[in-house]
């Protein structure tokens, strides 16, 4: 009974801190989506990790008002299956989480579907047919790990089409034709925008069709329809919106269905400080993702000048540590004191592919003058010092102990 108590205890803090979070973070001057968000986030996932198990009664839900298809099962055997609502000619078409370790994409998505489903959406449906598939690696998503079942990147199978989750994409993309389609990801913790080196919220891209980088008229469209959503969702991610590498992969699914014919967008959910569940950036993307769909309905997209686009920042890979500490003095025998920056970051451990966020071993990254990055969490250590016996190597576990300058010994994992 106490096991079961603590359980339902931890999971009322979890929705109160949700509930709390967007009641304080909802409150600006804006449409009625920012005020109405919380009407269609989809409570019952509130948090970034999920099982399938945990998906699976959430998307039954939605069978009352989508039709629902079954388009095949994963590797080891789970459904995938896609939800279609509207009546409109205009086929628009969003998938998400073909890496297993971006779920974040997948509950932007949901939080979508379910504002397709109020009265509010009834006029853009008549415009469009939204077809969604959400979670197309299943299997990935239980390891948390990026590639499916048999170790194929998703997003890079376009061409081969080896995995049954690429045929299944591939074989929904041929049957509907949509002439706009989403293409759903998280992204790391270490992606910055400039000029402020903040964490990135939210990016999106264009992607190229072609290695010269030529706009055609479909590519054209999906940078107008990003300079909308840019613009919509500044107030809740000023400084922090970004525009995606934008180099040409030849066998990933965004370039070739751009080739293929639909506008397609990439929309990657980035991170915010103090927010491990990433919810700020789910609510960015899911409010993207609506006045985008508004805006293929009515079109006003249309007379958007792409220099719009073309302005939004760079995302910038890793930009940024989960500490930086600023000018701080170092101390090393027979070598005097001098001045440097340290940059740590958390151990992602032998899979350079995974995410960070949930790793508690900390290693430095940085070390010298790193004026040119961010810190998740900064710290100045001008009128502090450290004393070492050897040199800081980069992959070092900093076990360092920081004297202030009141003579005060503070462990540098405290600052974490």
């Amino acid at each position: 009974m106490c096991f079961i108590y603590n359980v339902l205890y931890n999971l009322q803090k979890k929705y109160i801190f949700v509930k709390k979070f967007f009641d304080r973070n909802m409150q600006r001057k804006s449409s009625n989506n920012y005020e109405s968000y919380n009407n269609f986030f989809e409570a019952k996932l509130p948090c970034r990790k999920f099982l399938y198990a945990d998906i699976v009664p959430v998307l039954q839900r939605h069978k009352t008002k989508y039709q629902v298809n079954l388009e095949g099962f994963s590797v080891l055997g789970r459904e995938i299956k896609s939800y279609t609502i509207g009546s409109g000619k205009t086929v628009v078409m969003l998938w998400s989480q073909m890496h297993g370790n971006e779920p974040v994409s997948t509950l932007a998505l949901l939080d979508v579907m379910n504002y397709l489903e109020t009265v509010n959406a009834l006029p853009l449906l008549k415009s469009l047919t939204v077809c969604a598939l959400p979670l197309l690696n299943p299997d990935g998503n239980e390891m948390f790990c990026r590639r499916n079942a048999m170790g194929i990147d998703l997003n890079r199978d376009a061409i081969r089409l080896t995995a049954p989750e690429s045929q299944i994409l591939k074989g929904l993309y041929d049957r509907i034709k949509p002439q706009v389609a989403f293409n759903m990801h998280d992204q790391e913790q270490y992606y910055t925008t400039l000029p402020e080196r903040k964490q990135t919220m939210i990016s999106f891209l264009a992607p190229k069709y072609n290695v010269e980088g030529d706009i055609n008229d479909n590519r054209r469209t999906a940078m107008q329809l990003i300079s909308v959503a840019q613009d919509f969702i500044k107030p809740i991610a000023e400084g922090c919106i970004a525009k995606y590498s934008d180099s040409f992969m030849p066998n990933a699914f965004g370039d070739n269905m751009q080739l293929w014919g639909a506008s397609t967008i990439l929309v990657e959910c980035g991170s915010a400080p103090n927010d491990p569940e990433r919810l700020q950036p789910r609510r960015a993307a899911a409010l993207a993702i609506i006045r985008m769909l508004k805006s293929i309905a009515s079109k006003d997209y249309a007379n958007i000048d792409i220099i719009l686009y073309h302005a939004i920042p760079n995302n910038i890979r890793d930009n940024t540590f989960d500490l930086k500490i600023n000018n701080i003095e170092i101390h090393l025998p027979s070598r005097g004191a001098f001045r440097a920056d340290i940059g740590i970051r958390r151990y992602k451990g032998v899979d350079f592919e995974d995410f960070a966020d949930f790793s508690t071993e900390y290693h430095v990254e940085g070390f010298g003058d790193l004026s040119q990055y961010g810190g998740i969490k900064v710290f100045d250590g001008s009128q502090c010092s450290i004393t070492l016996n050897k040199g800081v190597k980069i992959g070092d576990i900093p076990d360092y102990t920081i004297l202030l300058n009141n003579g005060t010994q503070v462990p540098i994992n405290q600052l974490y």
